[in-house]
């Protein structure tokens, strides 16, 4: 009975989609409906559906294409796993400890998966949606400049305000909802299979904010930021007076006292969307510190408090005006009473009232709330921050973790059961974030893969034999051994210019001199110009862009680790060189290779330039001693990631670019000219079910034995033993 309604509330959302407009922006505010213009709206909206909804049927069936070719699978599943690292993988086969992966990757194929250059999340997951390199979907890294000034901002996103407001004294009131764009552009595979009439469900998927519509559902991933408008910034309270003065990155200190035995503060919330001056809202909470553990009182709830144990998902409703309420979720962690010490989680948008669109249809995320109760929808949900400030310990931190990843697991595996047909793709983010803080600890990432592999068997019950499996990652991992700050090279080899008086610049190229300075760097992988006619005070001639690209190349080639001799950088490459597509222009002029265990100093990545000094702390290269110890910030030649599938792989060296058309191949279209990537199927086999797949369906793994079983001999022809 439970099933048939779920099904029947799915069916609801995706024909009868009600979109209700919310909006949050870094810094720029929020803007929504009250709830009761909201809910008028929503009604009105879905009998409007109802009514058009055969009109809206023929419509969609007259513009469907017709598909090509006879299809290879009638389900494709895409199962991504972020930063699982070939290496690793292969090692941990040998040992016996991943049998799942290590049977499919005998009756299918295992082979490693080139990445992008760079080999930044946002640029090889747009690549793998799209089949099309970073010059084609412009996105080339977490940040991008905006054009208009020497100012920085989301790569994949861009926010704005409504364009008019009513100014009544401190108030305002919006005319209009504010706008979010996505800045990947090209066309997704699941836009195309919608063209022909192909469902698709995309969960987790980075770079699917804001979720783009299509045929089929959508929970938005990596770029979807916390209620106030951030990335992910957590809380911590305390009465420590040493830590209250302490500069963090990722988080807020707000200072608290014990009065009477309680604690009393609130929890700052999103800016108000009615204010002028965006007064921050607020939730005011208590803390009863005399009972035994200790009862967080919020709004109008009595909540226990486990010393060392986070709580559930808690609710909180930000008053914005009467009538209006921003919702959105936290988890509370009390790691201590005396001293006190209190971190919570940033504060999520709520599932289940979401302040602005995170699914598509926008009722997707409400139907999986009813389906699982509250779950993380930040993008990047592990708050890495929190660890390396050292607020939370490695063990909360991995809690943290597992619990995000099975909130997802759940998601996914409820998902697979109502598919029938047509493509579902996931991205599991926990292998990037663990292997990021734990790259140096076998027993943690032995563990790390040994869960990859029980949710790879876990899937293989729901696998028949028209199903096409494909596994991959979109990069690999290596350890971070060496900082190297790019800004404070370019200043002492004079191509940045601080302004005179000052012997360095903050943060976001305070203090630059941009009169004087011929390049500059930010992000994680690039160099810029500062280019006259492009760059607002450009200093660069079109006929000096040449010579000086050679020359900065030729100097970072030749650098060396005076510690240990070795090359810093493997490969320099040159845009000209490497990029050929109409979003040429907003990539680096000049993008770094780094030698594995190298990478840009944190500093560098916002644009930061420190001054010259002796101290190890301000040297260009210094040893990482963040417990962000493992990355993938290296030259794309030696971080390949994974591909495992349940058919034959029909390319030596298959590329991040390639598996956007094998989706489209194995449900029988041709993939369009404009995709660089080639499909890694054979035409040759026209039946998946006859000639290419072995019948997962049949698989049992004896945990006795460690290995994996079959209920019959049949194997598929041209496959591994």
């Amino acid at each position: 009975m439970k099933t048939l309604k779920n099904k029947v509330m799915l069916i609801v959302l995706i024909f009868f989609p009600v979109y209700l407009f919310g909006y949050i922006g870094p810094g720029a505010g929020f803007a929504l409906f009250g709830s009761f213009l909201a809910t008028f709206i929503a009604i009105i909206a879905l009998i409007l559906s109802l009514l058009l909804l055969p009109l809206r049927m023929l419509i969609r069936f007259r513009k469907r294409r017709r598909i090509e070719n006879p299809p290879l699978a009638r389900k494709v599943i895409v199962l991504g796993m972020d930063g699982l690292d070939p290496e690793l993988l292969e090692k941990l086969i040998k040992e016996g400890k991943l049998p799942h992966f290590e049977r499919l990757a005998k009756v299918g194929d295992f082979k490693r998966l080139e990445t992008t250059l760079p080999p930044l999340s946002p640029v090889a997951w747009s690549t793998f949606q799209t089949g099309v390199n970073p010059e084609k979907h412009n996105i080339f890294g977490f940040l991008k400049r905006i054009p208009q000034g020497y100012k920085l901002e989301s790569a994949d996103t861009s926010f704005k305000d409504a364009r008019r407001t009513i100014q009544i004294g401190k108030y305002r009131i919006p005319l209009g909802k504010p706008s979010i764009r996505s800045n990947r552009m090209s066309k997704a595979f699941w836009k195309i299979l919608g063209e022909y009439g192909i469902f698709s469900r995309i969960l987790n998927v980075p770079v699917t904010f804001p979720p783009p519509r299509l045929n089929g559902v959508c929970l938005a991933g990596l770029g979807v930021p916390d209620l106030r408008g951030t990335q992910g910034e957590f809380l911590y309270y305390t009465d420590e007076i040493n830590i209250i003065d302490k500069k963090i990155t990722g988080g807020l200190i707000i200072e608290v006292a014990k009065n009477n035995n309680r604690i009393i503060s609130h929890i700052p919330g999103p800016p108000s969307p009615f204010r002028r001056d965006g007064k921050t809202l607020k939730v005011p909470f208590q803390i009863d510190m005399s009972n035994n553990p200790p009862i967080l009182r919020i709004q109008g709830r009595n909540i226990r408090l486990e010393k060392g144990v986070y709580s559930d998902w808690i609710e909180l409703n930000f008053r914005a005006a009467i009538g209006v309420t921003i919702t959105g979720i936290t988890k509370f962690l009390l790691k201590e009473s005396n001293p006190f010490k209190l971190y919570l989680t940033p504060v999520n948008i709520s599932p289940k009232s979401p302040a602005m669109a995170i699914s598509f249809p926008s009722l997707f995320a409400r139907y999986l709330y009813s389906l699982h109760g509250n779950f993380s929808t930040l993008g990047f949900a592990e708050d890495t921050w929190a660890l390396i400030e050292g607020i939370i310990s490695e063990e909360d931190f991995l809690e943290q973790s597992y619990s995000f990843y099975n909130e997802r697991k759940k998601i996914f595996l409820q998902s697979l059961d109502d598919m029938k047909e047509g493509v579902i793709a996931i991205v599991f983010d926990i292998p990037d974030r663990i292997q990021h803080m734990f790259i140096n600890n076998k027993e943690r990432i032995e563990q790390l893969y040994i869960t990859m592999d029980e949710l790879l068997g876990g899937i293989y019950e729901k696998i028949d034999e028209d199903t096409l499996l494909l596994v991959l990652s979109d990069h690999g991992f290596k350890e971070f051994k060496w900082e190297f700050n790019i800004n404070k090279w370019l200043k002492n080899e004079g191509y940045l210019i601080v302004q005179e008086g000052l012997n360095e610049g903050g943060d976001y190229f305070k203090g630059v001199d941009w009169k004087k300075t011929k390049a500059y760097s930010f992000g994680y992988s690039g160099i810029y110009l500062n280019i006259k006619g492009r760059e607002p005070e450009g200093l660069i001639s079109s006929n000096e862009i040449k010579a000086l690209i050679l020359d900065i190349r030729k100097k970072l080639k030749d650098l060396k680790n005076p510690k240990t001799g070795e090359d810093i950088f493997k490969e320099v490459y040159l845009k000209d060189e490497v990029y050929n597509g109409p979003y040429k222009d907003s990539a680096p002029d000049i993008i770094l290779g780094y030698s594995v265990g190298y990478r840009t100093s944190w500093e560098s990545v916002i644009g930061r330039i420190i001054p010259s000094s002796s101290s190890e702390e301000n040297e260009i290269l210094k040893e990482n001693k963040k417990k962000w110890c493992g990355d993938h910030c290296f030259d794309p030649q030696d971080i390949p990631g994974v591909l495992l599938s349940n058919f034959k792989i029909e390319k030596e060296s298959p590329h991040l670019r390639d598996i956007s058309p094998t989706i489209l191949d194995a449900t029988g279209i041709r993939p369009p000219d404009f995709i660089d990537g080639e499909s890694l199927l054979s035409r040759k086999r026209l039946s998946l079910a006859t000639s290419q797949l072995f019948t997962f369906a049949e698989l049992n793994y004896n945990k006795s034995e460690g290995v994996v079983l079959t209920k019959s001999s049949r194997r598929p022809s041209g496959h591994g033993s």
